[in-house]
């Protein structure tokens, strides 16, 4: 080595501890050594507590070998030392032997004297290898009374107990097995004596090994039980692998012992646990009744509110959906997303009634007064209120406005605490504080009806039940002028958007016009016909709508003050509203109708006016109704204490999307298999493929003709159908049927013959054609060949359809046979499936290949066992009386659709129930569905429309509950819980929302 690249220095002692201990021994002989020798440095390697599971695991063992190793080796880098001694004991000497074994340990590190005390090294352990490599000498230390080597020989592979018995090999100088007469721990006991007399001469001396025999003559026995131990190796490896023998056979044992006992005990087993399994049975047939019960009382409830309560019918088919997903409780969620169509949320019930709305010009916010003082506010887009209710001291509020700009709000309502007097107050909106002190009207004729803004917000005009109407300066709260004096109670005023006019309507029939600057008449009066309520004026000053109890609704051309229009059956209306660009009129009817028409797109022409919607749904008199400001929505009060939301624009139905309208009528319609293509036909000549997500177009249309048609070249696309890999789309018209391959590229088709219908076979290998003489021709497509017609029909085939395992084929014909084929060699099966008097139009297999659902001309879907021919049940009425033009089953077997010819819509059965789940499916009352086919997922239902549209309807009842929680807009409050709930806690049913009134947040 080079100079300085090492330190020497005297001596260095390594001391190792055993397993279950953390060795205090080895400071003490540390300590003792160091006294005797001070330039002896300990080293004392401490590898933590060890369990003795660890060390019956060889892996584990070498893992910590290998530690010792590199520690040492880490700790001797750069050092020398005169003289090496190492002392270790039980695991230990496993340790520092298998280390000094092996081939790891730096080839310097040499022992002059090696203790091992209780190792639980093998007795064939190779001690020469040592001897011979790197140790001097070895002193192994054994107590004859060591039991815990015992365990360590028989329990653990890959050691012994050299500790107690020896270790085998030549004894000398260099070597000696040195035996005592105690245990394990015998070397540490009597303060240490015995490695103060033994150890620290070895250590701290040359001085030589002195033998210890072992103490006494070994008997034969303990001979031959010492020779099988220390060779018990292989003994060791069988008694492992034999102890799941032993437990097999164990058991084994017990089990045969039990026999008898277990045959004795059979029976009385038997009998107990079959009460047991009966109890069991009863219980959760009790609790699934029960659950069943409680879902179908909740659904009831639900079904009995949902045509005056739909947001507590709502909230209950919810629950009623969420404790059994049941016929009835998916029934009373379609049954209230159904009703009520154009309402898009309750925004509050009350338990008093709702008197009169505003909507905020500047902001669109909508501002409603109640008969009991309050005031409450919403943000139309969010559906939310806006703050706390504002609390009045006037009850009822039956007047209400807010200013131009926004920031002031005017109300007229009674005081309570000034009998017989009503009262004019301003509100800073923003704040919601009064301004001012409120302006009293006083005496007999003091009842406030109506107020309103003038355009510039300067002047507030109010009037009622003395046939005043007043003036009132909303910066000085003086009255301005004289007022304008009526014969007759005044229910309704308006100023003109010009600010220069202002009208009225009186309890005697008339509407007048005033002149805001003289308060004088301007013009005749003119005849509302009855007890009038309300007068509105259109955006740009030229119409005037009035409307009344025993008076029809009236418009009148406000330069002429001549009567336009008069609309018949509107002798209710309690409130009118004009939307911002003049187009829409809506009326509040005490009868409980909120009622809409759209004017013509020259809005003069009002003989063209037209009839939207009736919008059912308050239980009482609408007291009230406004438009949004861009007039996308409707809001209305009414005394049954509801505030509602209507759609204003378009009346979709719920559930349902228009995809655009496709020209003239659409015929029919057809999933891909795997959903993600909808093709539709139709009368203009064209098909049109659809992504049924995006309900956009799939690229441009194809069909026989493109561009603009002339009466030669009509080609009508009725009948259209996918196979089932994709490939191929079959259409039909009046003069051929067409085959398209691959249609969503577009490649030319094949030009076949006319036909009435098409069919696919499951495999995509067969196309079926329907004939107007009543024949069925076959191709095969994989071969391209005809196969011989089939006959029989005696009109022409309106439907056909493959079972789904391909084995049956059905065919429906006008005459009212309906035949089933084997496609095996398309051999008529058993006779045909005859209806008296009813024609048939449409046929399908369900998905089990065991029915056949066949559409009649009676409106009555009859289905049929498919094997046996034979009809099951009575037929599918429902609401129904035109023809059945299409059936299908849902891909689950589940329900099924019917489409009526008459404008009716299309219908689904719960076929278990045999009953039909909601109401008909419509998008326009005034137009026809033609065919209906379900999404391979059977989330979605397409119908195709004599008005050239296609709907999609969502079928799907988990994804229902959305909506019915924003008709609802809201949870159910404490008092309705405890109605519908007397027994559970309480539970938020729509996680969108807060928990209802009377609810502390959860």
């Amino acid at each position: 080595m080079e100079a300085g690249s090492q330190t020497t220095k005297d001596r260095l002692l390594v001391t190792i501890h055993g397993i279950r201990t953390f060795g205090h021994w080895q400071e003490r002989l540390g300590k003792m050594v160091k006294y005797e020798d001070p330039g002896t440095e300990s080293l004392h390697y401490q590898y933590g507590y060890f369990s003795a599971i660890a060390f019956l695991i060889p892996f584990v063992r070498d893992l910590v070998v290998g530690r010792f190793t590199r520690a040492l080796n880490s700790y001797c880098k750069g050092r020398t030392w005169q003289r090496i001694d190492i002392v270790a004991h039980s695991f230990g000497t496993y340790i520092v032997a298998n280390a000094l074994l092996g081939r790891k340990l730096d080839k310097r590190i040499r022992v002059h004297t090696l203790i091992l005390a209780g190792s639980v090294l093998k007795a064939n352990f190779p001690i020469e290898r040592l001897l011979e490599s790197r140790v001097r000498r070895i002193a192994n230390e054994c107590g004859i009374q060591d039991s815990v080597l015992v365990l360590s020989q028989v329990a653990s592979i890959g050691t012994g107990m050299a500790g107690r018995s020896g270790i085998v090999g030549f004894q000398g100088e260099r070597f000696q097995n040195r035996f005592n007469n105690f245990g394990h721990g015998g070397y540490f006991d009597n303060d240490d004596a015995y490695m103060r007399r033994e150890w620290l001469p070895l250590l701290t001396d040359n001085a030589p090994m002195s033998p210890r025999p072992y103490p006494t003559a070994l008997s034969n026995a303990k001979g031959a039980m010492l020779f099988l131990i220390n060779n018990a190796d292989v003994l060791k490896v069988m008694l492992w692998m034999s102890i799941p023998l032993l437990l097999a056979l164990y058991f084994f044992l017990l089990r045969n012992q039990a026999n008898r006992a277990e045959e004795q005990a059979r029976a009385a087993l038997h009998d107990s646990q079959t009460a047991q399994a009966r109890v069991s049975e009863v219980l959760k047939k009790v609790e699934y009744e029960a659950t069943l019960a409680d879902s179908g009382r909740l659904a009831g409830v639900a079904m009995l509110n949902s045509a005056n309560n739909i947001d507590v019918s709502a909230l209950l088919s919810v629950n009623a959906y969420l404790t059994k997903s049941t016929f009835d409780t998916r029934n009373s969620m379609l049954h209230a997303l159904q009703a009520d169509q154009g309402l898009l949320a309750i925004l509050d019930r009350s338990q008093t009634a709702w008197y009169q709305l505003a909507v905020d010009p500047k902001s669109g916010m909508l501002v409603a007064g109640n008969e009991d003082g309050t005031i409450e506010i919403w943000n139309l887009i969010t559906r939310k209120t806006l703050g706390p209710l504002m609390v009045t001291p006037y009850a009822p509020i039956v007047g209400l406005a807010v200013s131009p700009d926004g920031k002031t709000l005017a109300t007229g309502g009674y005081m309570p605490d000034h009998q017989g007097d009503w009262a004019i107050q301003l509100w800073d909106l923003a704040k919601r504080h009064p301004l001012g002190d409120p302006i009293i009207e006083r005496g007999p004729g003091a009842v406030i009806y109506s107020i309103a803004f003038s355009p510039d917000g300067r002047i507030l005009a109010y009037g009622g039940f003395g046939g005043e109407v007043s003036f009132l300066d909303t910066r000085t709260h003086h009255k301005v002028g004289n007022p304008i004096l009526l014969p007759g109670t005044v229910r309704s005023i308006a100023f003109s958007h010009d600010g220069r006019m202002l009208a009225s309507a009186s309890v005697d029939g008339t509407v007048e016009l005033w002149s805001v600057e003289t308060h004088g008449p301007i013009g005749d009066p003119m005849d509302g016909g009855g007890d009038l309520l309300t007068v509105a004026l259109d955006a740009d000053d030229q119409l005037l709508a009035s409307g009344g109890l025993n008076t029809n609704l009236r418009i009148w051309n406000m330069a002429t003050h001549r009567l336009i229009k008069e609309i018949p059956d509107t002798d209710n209306v309690s409130d009118l509203a004009f939307s911002s660009d003049g187009r829409s009129l809506v009326a509040a009817d005490s009868n409980g109708l909120v009622r809409l028409w759209r004017l013509s797109n020259d809005a003069r022409d009002l003989a063209k006016i037209e009839q939207i919607a009736d919008l059912t749904g308050h239980s009482g008199t609408v007291s009230g109704v406004a438009f949004s400001l861009d007039g996308k929505f409707i809001t209305s009060a009414g005394s049954d204490g509801t505030v509602r939301l209507w759609d204003a624009q378009h009346q979709v139905p719920r559930l349902g999307y228009l995809l655009a309208g496709e020209g003239d009528a659409v015929f029919t319609v057809g999933f891909s298999a795997d959903g993600k293509t909808l093709a539709s036909s139709g009368s203009d000549g064209t098909i049109r493929l659809w992504n049924p997500e995006t309900r956009k177009h799939l690229g441009v249309p194809f069909g026989r003709f493109l561009g603009p048609q002339t009466s030669s070249s009509i080609w009508e696309a009725s009948g259209v159908a996918f196979s089932a890999d994709g490939n191929w789309l079959a259409s039909l018209d009046r003069n051929e049927a067409r085959l398209w391959h691959k249609p969503i590229g577009q490649t030319l088709p094949e030009n076949l013959d006319s036909s009435k219908s098409v069919a696919f076979s499951p495999d995509s290998q067969q196309l079926a054609l329907g004939e107007y003489d009543g024949s069925i021709r076959i191709k095969d497509l994989s071969r391209n060949k005809w196969l011989t017609p089939l006959c029989c029909h005696t009109d022409s085939v309106e439907s056909m359809a493959f079972s789904p395992n391909g084995k049956l084929f059905a065919s429906v014909g006008a005459e009212g046979d309906v035949r089933v084929w084997s496609t095996a060699k398309y051999m008529s099966e058993g006779k045909p499936l005859l209806c008296k008097n009813d024609r048939g139009f449409a046929i399908s297999f369900s998905p089990d290949n065991k029915l056949l659902a066949v559409g009649y001309s009676d409106g009555t879907v009859r289905l049929w066992d498919a094997m046996t021919h034979e009809e099951i049940g009575e037929p599918l009425k429902g609401d129904f009386n035109s023809e059945i033009k299409s059936v299908a089953f849902s891909h689950d077997g589940i329900l099924l659709a019917a489409v009526s010819s008459g404008g009716d819509g299309v219908q689904l059965w719960d076929l278990a129930k045999r009953l039909p789940l909601g109401k008909p499916f419509l998008g326009d009352p005034n137009d026809e569905a033609t065919s209906a086919a379900f999404s391979p997922d059977d989330k979605l239902l397409a119908v195709a429309n004599s008005d050239g549209t296609t709907w999609l309807w969502n079928i799907d009842s988990p994804s229902w509950i959305g909506p019915l929680c924003a008709i609802a807009n809201r949870n159910l409050s404490a008092r309705e819980w405890r109605q519908f709930f007397s027994d559970r806690s309480y539970q938020v049913t729509c996680r969108n929302f807060p928990p209802g009134k009377g609810i502390t947040r959860q």
